[in-house]
């Protein structure tokens, strides 16, 4: 490769050649401080190896950008970093937008097209998943408007709204060249696709609509508002992955699905961790006693399952027990311990539901430790008086890994359930409405899942409920499995009612 004269040209050089020409030059980032975007300025250009380079710039005498690139020829992907520092000696002016993948293409031999995908949803549907729940989305080809997608206003859940990963066509062809992109992040964000100048606003006025040349303006980063950096403090965005193919969107999706398998993904042995047959018994069996769930683990094993999962309430009562980690002997009077063994001596791998989240009201971890959460109510879907445990204080991350790794080995845990029951975003936004601490929650989140799957090398994580709404290249590294968001409705009607 060629010493690149920005760093939009290693971003881009595994592209096709047609689509590597039509990327105009550029940092490939954004940030915009007031509503005006900052100028950035190539100050240097390391090659740190062959696939492997840094590239540093300025903008004004106040902010440094350090934006990171490495290529992955065999996949045809890029990935990318970039970290912000502040060199003054005075507060940062506020952030309005901070783009962590930022390109403009031009000269496209047509309007490009665009797919993208629901994220999640509760669904009503009997069928799975539920249509209603995960849709694809098509915008070909790319409307006058443009498209942005996102999060959801809500919930501060990267896909409750729709998925952080999106498929661009450069063309109207069937088989046009094209790119992927996702964000390594499983906060808030927003993803804005247009033609250039699309951006201009031409009144609502139908006459002074105006026809765009063909080509793209692609932005996505995480949610700021007002946006601080601190004297001398230097601030992370998240890892972009950006694929390119040739052959249409079919051939870019296989792309896509072997990337993310091949490098995104936990692996065991060096190996894809192949998708294995669980048996789980919540939601399906909510009113139950021990000699229940003995039969349901020996049904699983008659049927072939290779784990048993031992779901919600082993605790105690849901979701008021959430942060009683110990079992609730008036239900389970020979312990989990117990369940645990005879699991595996029909031949499963045995596991257990685990919200490490939040914590209702008068539980024990919330008594215990009342300085690892935010102050104030979770808000829905959690009872009056429950908290979110904030993963950006190093002492609760640190505590969680314990815990968890405690419950690993007292139970033989090969599986782990992963919930959440809390949506953060009405947190946060009452505690940090600029957006910065989703950065450091979820650096924290990031690092005890990834102690737990270096303590526990056979353990498989599974993340289900409100954090099925994560389905993100975040989360993608800690686990190869998901559990859609429950089905209300007719479908969980149809499971109590025939077990």
């Amino acid at each position: 490769m060629p010493k690149p004269v920005a760093a939009s040209d290693a971003l881009v050089y595994l592209a096709a050649a047609d689509l590597r020409k039509a990327v105009v030059p550029g940092p490939g980032f954004a940030a915009e401080q007031a509503g005006r975007a900052c100028p950035w300025l190539l100050n240097a250009v390391d090659e740190e190896a062959a696939d492997r380079w840094t590239f540093t710039y300025a903008s004004g005498t106040e902010l440094k950008a350090v934006l990171r690139v490495q290529l992955a020829p065999t996949y045809g992907v890029a990935t990318s970093q970039v970290s912000l520092t502040n060199l003054s000696t005075k507060p940062s002016q506020p952030f309005s937008r901070l783009s962590a993948l930022s390109l403009k293409l031009v000269d496209l031999p047509g309007p490009a097209r665009i797919m993208s995908c629901a994220g999640g949803g509760y669904s009503d549907a009997v069928g799975y998943p539920g249509r209603d729940a995960y849709w694809t989305r098509w915008d070909m080809p790319l409307p006058n408007h443009g498209v942005t997608l996102s999060s959801g206003p809500e919930d501060g859940l990267s896909s409750r709204q729709d998925l952080p990963i999106v498929m661009v066509a450069a063309g109207p062809a069937w088989d046009a060249p094209g790119l992927f992109f996702g964000m390594e992040w499983s906060g808030t964000w927003q993803a804005k696709l247009r033609a250039p100048g699309q951006h201009r606003r031409d009144g609502g006025d139908p006459q002074n609509r105006r026809e765009y040349p063909p080509g793209l303006e692609i932005d996505i980063g995480p949610i700021v508002t007002g946006l601080v950096l601190e004297p001398g403090e230097t601030f992370e965005l998240p890892t972009i992955h950006l694929g390119f193919f040739e052959g249409g969107f079919e051939v870019g999706s296989n792309a896509l699905r072997r990337y993310i398998t091949a490098r995104i993904t936990p692996k065991r042995s060096d190996a894809p961790i192949a998708l294995p047959v669980v048996c789980v018994q919540w939601p399906g069996i909510r009113s139950y006693t021990e000699a229940d769930i003995y039969r349901q683990a020996d049904a699983a094993a008659e049927l072939g399952a290779e784990f048993f999962v031992f779901d919600s309430e082993w605790f105690g009562p849901h979701p008021a027990a959430i942060g009683n980690w110990e079992p609730d002997l008036a239900r389970m009077p020979h312990g989990v311990a117990a369940l645990s063994a005879h699991v595996r001596s029909r031949g499963m791998g045995f596991g257990l539901f685990f919200d490490g989240e939040c914590a209702a009201e008068n539980t024990k971890l919330l008594r215990q430790h009342p300085e690892f959460f935010y102050p104030g109510d979770t808000g829905p879907w959690m009872p009056p008086g429950s908290r979110l445990l904030n993963y950006g204080l190093p002492q609760a991350a640190e505590y969680m890994i314990q815990l968890v790794s405690d419950l690993i080995d007292r139970y033989t845990l090969a599986y782990l359930h992963w919930e959440m029951d809390v949506a953060p975003g009405p947190v946060w936004q009452r505690e940090d409405p600029t957006g910065k601490r989703q950065f450091a929650h979820y650096q924290g989140l990031y690092r005890v899942w990834q102690a737990l799957l270096t303590r526990h090398p056979g353990l498989t994580m599974q993340f289900g409920r409100v954090a099925g709404h994560r389905l993100d290249l975040g989360t993608m590294k800690y686990t190869p499995r998901y559990m859609s968001p429950e089905y209300g409705g007719l479908a969980l009607a149809w499971r109590e009612n025939n077990r």
